[in-house]
């Protein structure tokens, strides 16, 4: 036993609470030092009547393959027609149509020439109440009736390149020429038929359109510098849309793009600053405070967006090449997410879908050929466990003193909880000790005899198929006198 190193009536003994809820703080695209928050989400817990709040974090859902895999990879794009129960899947030149809820493949047709790149999907509404699938890689335009029956767009005064993400808006569909700002819009009630000269250019800055969004009953034009809205003005010739008039926003866009609500999430930049995360709700423009992920986003990257649920929650997902972020949508925080035993979780596209699981979220990789259920009463990835990791930021405790470590005891839920481990760092994550097992059931799940040290930083994995709930490590340590 370590003495006292002042008179008792100094006691230089203490207790620590360790929060693990941390602003991500890593230093380099690698992830592994500084603060770690993996395969997990904050959950806030508030008191109503006091106003307290606490964190807890929370292992993330596992996942279940669904029933059809699509024979070559990756999914090209995917859209759920819930009032059908039907799950569209794209792939190559192709398109599976598959029974949402139970994953029986229905049919596969094949409208496409081209084999790579996104297909966008939408519904749209005719006015007799009936409501056809679009669907559509860029070159081609199809509608699918509820029969599965497809036609192929072939009006000569439609672009003949176009953004594939079409947008559906009062009877009209909207796209625009690749290459150019010029917005197109269908004939009413008729997504496959265009008259010529029915275009409104998006003109405010001279630079070329890049995607087009629906946001409420606006249509948002995303180019490379800036951002317009336009509106159904009902005009009677020429384009339908009329600009709205107000300030411009120079934020250029960048790709990952995801759709919550009346809230878009993209990744952006403006001609001031790097690339950041924002959000769009009605007018206004916020960034989602993301200092550490801005740091690896590069422009010309490939950037995938999704939101996704996990645990009740709702995140947007955001991988950056061979990292995923997740941001929860109520608190703001970042966590990061890995697939089975990899280093990330490379969500390439996501809906959420009603299937024997309840409404679940279902997504594809940027590569594979399966879809996966994220299902919060499922502990793994696929039947695989996955590893969860929460890694503190170092610190020396409010004096570089050496330190003498005596206890640690995880503060968590003991239900079904299993084993965790337990290792710390004391030389800015360059080595670790060797890892303590830590049997979370026990009514004091501890470790003792921790050794010295001046500054520590601590790291629990979990790779158990169980769930966990932890909310902070409880830390004894005696001060040394130098």
């Amino acid at each position: 036993m370590v003495a006292f190193t002042k008179a008792p009536s100094q006691n230089t003994y203490q207790t620590r609470d360790i929060k693990l809820l941390n602003a991500l703080r890593n230093r380099d695209a690698v992830g592994d030092k500084d603060t770690i928050a993996l395969n997990g989400f904050f959950d806030l817990l508030k008191d109503r009547s006091t106003e307290e709040k606490d964190y807890f974090f929370v292992k993330r859902d596992g996942t279940v393959k669904f029933a059809y895999e699509v024979p070559t990879g990756p999914v090209r794009g995917m859209f759920y027609w819930e009032e059908k129960d039907k799950l569209f899947v794209a792939y190559q030149d192709k398109i599976a149509i598959c029974t949402a809820s139970t994953g029986a493949l229905i049919t596969t047709v094949t409208p496409f020439t081209s084999t790579s790149g996104d297909v966008g999907f939408t519904e749209f509404y005719y006015d007799t109440g009936d409501t056809k699938i679009v669907a559509a890689d860029g070159s081609k335009l199809i509608t699918i009736d509820d029969s599965n029956t497809v036609v192929t767009g072939s009006d000569p005064d439609m672009p003949t390149t176009f953004s594939p993400h079409t947008v559906f808006l009062d009877g009209y569909l909207f796209m625009f020429k690749e290459g150019t700002s010029d917005i197109y819009n269908s004939n009413l009630n008729d997504p496959l038929a265009y008259t010529a000269g029915d275009y409104i250019t998006a003109e405010m800055v001279a630079d070329k359109l890049l995607r087009l969004v629906r946001l409420n009953n606006y249509i948002v034009a995303f180019g490379t510098n800036s951002m317009e809205y336009f509106y159904d003005a009902a005009n009677a010739s020429g384009s339908p849309l009329a600009r709205v008039e107000i300030p411009i926003k120079n934020i250029g866009f960048l790709g990952g793009v995801a759709h919550k609500g009346n809230k878009i999430f993209f990744v952006g930049q403006t001609t001031e600053t790097g690339p950041e995360v924002f959000a769009i709700e009605d007018w206004k423009i916020e960034p989602m405070d993301s200092p550490p992920i801005r740091r690896y986003l590069r422009p010309g990257g490939q950037i995938y967006g999704a939101i996704v649920s996990i645990g009740g929650y709702d995140f947007y997902v955001l991988t950056l090449g061979s990292i995923t972020y997740a941001m929860s949508l109520e608190n703001r925080t970042w966590t990061r997410l890995a697939f089975k035993q990899t280093t990330n979780f490379p969500i390439f596209r996501a809906v959420n879908v009603l299937t024997a699981n309840g409404h679940v979220s279902m997504v594809a990789l940027s590569s594979g050929t399966a879809l996966y259920s994220l299902v919060p009463t499922v502990y793994q990835d696929d039947g695989e466990n996955f590893t969860v990791k929460v890694q503190t930021f170092k610190t020396i405790f409010d004096s570089f003193h050496r330190k003498f470590a005596s206890r640690l005891m995880i503060i968590g839920d003991r239900a079904n909880a299993g084993t965790a481990q337990i290792s710390w760092t004391d030389d800015d994550y360059q080595t670790y000790s060797t890892a303590r097992d830590v049997d979370l059931s026990q009514v004091r799940p501890c470790i003792y005899r921790m050794g010295d040290f001046r500054e520590r930083a601590f790291k629990m994995e979990y790779t158990q198929n169980k769930p966990l709930r932890v909310d902070h490590f409880e830390f004894d340590f005696n001060i040394g006198s130098k």
